[in-house]
């Protein structure tokens, strides 16, 4: 989306770059791929409706996305899966990072390093099972020599997979605290849980992990919010009830202070 406060994708915020040099903001070319919304840009929809990346193959079944951006975006549920996907609300491989969590958090017994192995790779084969779905010598572009590459060029293959596991293990045995470790864990599910917003929201109001995600636009947002607000009709409605506080946690959220943003 647009690049906030005047501010060009060469002038990141100071307090992005706190968090990372590598930390993305504002992609102002659009030829360099997809880009979104920064975090904390309330901009309102739909001005950015005709900018929109349709969901792809995983997880709820659309088109596969081979890149090729807006000639792709909108074909009426035609191609791809035909919507033949899911709506993730609690996948098998998510299970391994709760329990791997767990253990650094409450600890229960049980090796986290590989209870967050096996999440990352049940993870993986779920969504790369999803190729079932589509014809995989469907012709995506061509090389520079003119060769043709199709949908099964781009799945990952089981070498690629298991250098990425091997990758994070390696960060994992790396980490020199729980906290560290934990932040892994936790950034993994996030991964794991792509189509579920309200459990990775979860997992972040319980660890206040992963602590280098994106910040806010804003330098000082305000308060975290750790929970939501009751209906207007149920408090109007019920005498015995008054109106909560969003920073008022749920009470699993046993932090003594909120996350931040």
């Amino acid at each position: 989306f647009d690049c906030q406060f005047g501010l060009s994708p060469n002038d990141i915020p100071d307090h992005y770059l706190a968090v990372s040099e590598d930390m993305p903001f504002c992609l102002g070319s659009y030829a360099k791929g997809y880009f979104g919304r920064d975090h904390g840009n309330g901009s309102g929809i739909p001005p950015d409706g005709e900018l929109r990346t349709v969901w792809g193959l995983y997880p709820f079944g659309g088109s596969f996305d081979t890149g090729r951006g807006n000639s792709d975006r909108l074909n009426a549920g035609t191609d791809g899966a035909l919507g033949g996907g899911i709506f993730p609300l609690l996948l098998s491989s998510w299970t391994h990072f709760y329990l791997a969590e767990a253990v650094l958090t409450m600890g229960v017994g049980g090796d986290a390093r590989e209870l967050m192995r096996v999440g990352i790779e049940q993870s993986i084969a779920k969504a790369i099972s999803f190729t079932s779905l589509i014809n995989l010598s469907e012709k995506i572009g061509e090389t520079p020599t003119g060769e043709d590459i199709l949908v099964s060029d781009v799945v990952p293959t089981e070498e690629q997979v298991t250098e990425y596991v091997d990758y994070v293990l390696a960060e994992y045995d790396n980490a020199t605290t729980d906290a560290d470790r934990l932040n892994i864990i936790v950034r993994e599910f996030f991964i794991a849980a792509w189509g579920n917003g309200m459990e990775t929201y979860n997992a972040y109001r319980r660890t206040c992990s992963p602590n280098n995600i994106q910040p806010t636009l804003e330098r000082n947002p305000g308060e975290f919010q750790r929970s939501a607000l009751y209906p207007a009709v149920f408090v109007n409605l019920n005498t015995s009830v008054t109106q909560k506080s969003i920073l008022e946690p749920v009470f699993w959220d046993t932090n003594t202070d909120a996350c931040t943003y």
